[in-house]
């Protein structure tokens, strides 16, 4: 049992509007039909008493086409809900699914108008379902990834900061190391002192690395000394002594 047939005022007033009109059409039909059959049935009558006939004949129908336009209007209505009762709740779901997607799928009356357009409408429900879990999926996986190059540039800005002093203690470290050739000279001894002082002593005879190549040189004093007996030694004559 239908609780409310009036659920769609502009569809179903625009029913009711035009049953009224073509009561009132009927009723003008039927005065017009009386009237004419009135006037021209007893043409030798007086006009007086034809129309006093015609209003006789006439008011006998005005009850009864009163009590037909409720009635009228009433089934009108009943019908109409059967066509727009499907639209009206066909709306009602349209908004709850744009409100949310899980809602009731929809369902017409036994004796409704357009059942086979639930079905569609039902297939498009489910389908956005189905859009809306593929979305949500998409959406979870972009956000571990968001969070996994969250925490890699973390931990990579974090191993920056840590290298980054060890490299400084490290250049540190090697601008403070003291000269190679004081070192070598505290590691070897006088022979590599010497070694590394040679490069200011100034250039020697050809005569004598040749000699050098023949023979190998001495070490230590021995080498000093026979540098000395190599090199040739100068008198000197003083000056304005006369023999």
């Amino acid at each position: 049992m239908r609780k409310k047939i009036w659920i769609d005022g502009p569809v179903q007033g625009v029913l009711v509007g035009r049953v009224v009109v073509y009561w009132v059409a009927g009723m003008l039909y039927l005065g017009l039909g009386l009237f004419f059959s009135e006037f021209f049935s007893e043409v030798e009558r007086p006009a007086g008493e034809r129309v006093a006939a015609f209003f006789s004949h006439f008011l006998l129908w005005i009850p009864s086409l009163v009590l037909l336009l409720p009635l009228v209007i009433f089934d009108v209505v009943r019908l109409s809900h059967l066509f727009a009762g499907p639209i009206y709740r066909l709306r009602l779901h349209l908004k709850a699914l744009a409100q949310d997607l899980h809602c009731k799928p929809l369902r017409f009356r036994d004796d409704d108008c357009w059942q086979d357009l639930a079905l569609p409408v039902n297939e498009v429900h489910k389908r956005m379902l189905l859009l809306n879990e593929r979305v949500k999926e998409l959406e979870a996986q972009l956000l571990v990834e968001k969070l996994k190059k969250a925490a890699d540039l973390t931990s990579s800005t974090e191993n920056a900061a840590e290298v980054a002093p060890q490299k400084e203690g490290a250049v540190a470290v090697g601008n403070q190391r003291p000269p190679v050739a004081a070192t070598r000279t505290k590691a070897s001894g006088p022979q590599e002192a010497t070694r590394s002082t040679d490069h200011l002593t100034p250039p020697r005879p050809i005569s004598e690395e040749k000699q050098e190549d023949q023979e190998p040189p001495p070490g230590g004093e021995e080498a000093d000394r026979q540098r000395e007996n190599a090199e040739p030694h100068q008198t000197v004559e003083p000056v304005g002594v006369t023999s």
